[in-house]
């Protein structure tokens, strides 16, 4: 068992001014043994295609991952955009913004299922966006000055 914690950078602009990030699938777990049967068969640079998940009942804003196969019976929902990224997906794609995903690197089994499948997202930058602007990143704890002065006493003060 791995810890589920999970570091990620704030996107920022790449050299052609648009946005994008690495993850990786979150969910995994959550899908039929025939989607992570899929997964490990995913090859780089492969295409995954995003779609909002009303119908979730734990988070209806959720942004699903699916293959790109046209034939409806040979397509595979492979996970979930990780939940960070979700505020920034949601709001470009109401700019009309489509995330180009694809598939970096896939991590067979005994990497956890958690790490199993890495993508790219490289989507356009509009000029009014701001990454992790929402309510959902603000500090849980105010900011403190960095300039404020802490002393505290000695554990063992013997005078």
């Amino acid at each position: 068992i791995t810890d589920t914690l999970e570091v990620f950078p704030c996107p920022e602009k790449n050299d052609q001014g648009e946005y994008q990030v690495h993850f990786l699938v979150h969910g995994l777990s959550h899908m039929p043994s025939s989607s992570a049967d899929r997964a490990v068969r995913l090859e780089p640079d492969e295409p995954l295609l995003a779609m909002r998940d009303f119908q979730n009942p734990k988070d209806p804003d959720a942004i699903l991952l699916r293959t790109a196969e046209r034939v409806k019976r040979d397509m595979y929902l492979i996970g979930y955009c990780p939940r960070y990224l979700r505020e920034d997906f949601v709001q470009l794609l109401k700019w009309n913004v489509s995330p180009n995903i694809t598939v970096e690197r896939v991590n067979p089994p005994p990497a956890p299922v958690q790490f199993r499948v890495l993508c790219k997202s490289v989507m356009r930058w509009p000029e009014k966006f701001r990454p992790f602007s929402t309510e959902e990143y603000e500090p849980l704890v105010p900011m403190v000055a960095t300039t404020a002065r802490i002393s505290l006493p000695p554990r063992h003060y013997r005078p």
